[in-house]
């Protein structure tokens, strides 16, 4: 195989790391960035709905792909 394929891949993308680093500083890591939790009582009907056509759509999907 050739050189280039066989090299260690980045942990990040250079731009990834390069937007990491202008949007929090060098001394804040990305443990720092994370979002804040979600509150269970902040979900809205709209979430759900969303969650439940994801759901029904991928069961569908793996349900055509067994039969």
């Amino acid at each position: 195989m050739p050189a280039h394929v066989l090299r260690p891949l980045p942990q990040f993308e250079p731009e990834v790391e390069q937007a990491l680093k202008s949007a929090a500083g060098a001394a804040a890591g990305p443990a720092e960035q994370r979002a804040s939790p979600v509150d269970p009582r902040q979900i809205s009907l709209k979430d759900v709905k969303q969650f439940l056509i994801a759901y029904c759509a991928c069961f569908l999907v793996i349900a055509t792909f067994i039969f």
